[in-house]
């Protein structure tokens, strides 16, 4: 914690957060990873860790390995949500809490039609098929990535999954379906 505070003292203008990816490895820890974010006077976010991987051979399930249970997700997003009722400095949006409480919520997925991975080795990755890259930029431009007929069936493909546990990926797809949801108390907010 000694660097969070030098950071404070001598960089004022950079801002900080508290990122934490959960698991069953940390799920136990909510309340205290709240406290140390109140006490640090550091905002925090929260996320579920994906457990899906897609292959164009198949999905890898990582459940059994890394992932909290329904119900232990469901708890702790409970106890954040109430924790950011409450005043604590919680950077998720009320919905994002609430898609996991009473387990995970089928959604959408428009998250591809706002933004695009490129990989460190400048493909477009696909993913629902990671072995599989639509486009490399060194070889063909954005705009002709995206006007290949492989991507425009990736951005229908995507709207069948919804396997990502991610706020970015969650909350960007119900926007797209309700961009109300950026004003409406509960729905979107940015910080």
């Amino acid at each position: 914690m000694k660097s969070v505070e030098i950071i404070k003292r001598d960089y004022p203008l950079i801002s900080l957060q508290f990122s934490f990816s959960i698991s069953k490895y940390n799920i136990h820890r909510v309340d205290e990873m709240i406290a140390l974010g109140d006490e640090r006077e550091i905002p925090i976010a929260f996320n579920v860790i994906n457990i899906i991987r897609h292959y164009s051979y198949g999905d890898i399930d990582e459940k059994g390995e890394l992932s909290a249970t329904n119900q232990e997700i469901s708890d702790a997003f409970s106890r954040i949500l109430k924790a950011k009722k409450n005043g604590s400095h919680i950077l998720n949006s009320e919905m994002y809490l609430k898609h996991f409480i009473g387990g995970k919520k089928p959604y959408r997925c428009h998250a591809r039609k706002v933004f695009m991975f490129v990989n460190s080795n400048v493909d477009i990755e696909d993913c629902l098929r990671l072995d599989k890259p639509i486009a490399n930029l060194r070889k063909v431009s954005v705009k002709n990535a995206m006007s290949l007929p492989r991507f425009q069936q990736y951005l229908k493909d995507t709207e069948k999954c919804d396997s990502c546990n991610s706020p970015t990926m969650i909350d960007t797809s119900y926007a797209w379906e309700d961009w109300g949801l950026l004003t409406k108390s509960g729905g979107i907010s940015f910080g």
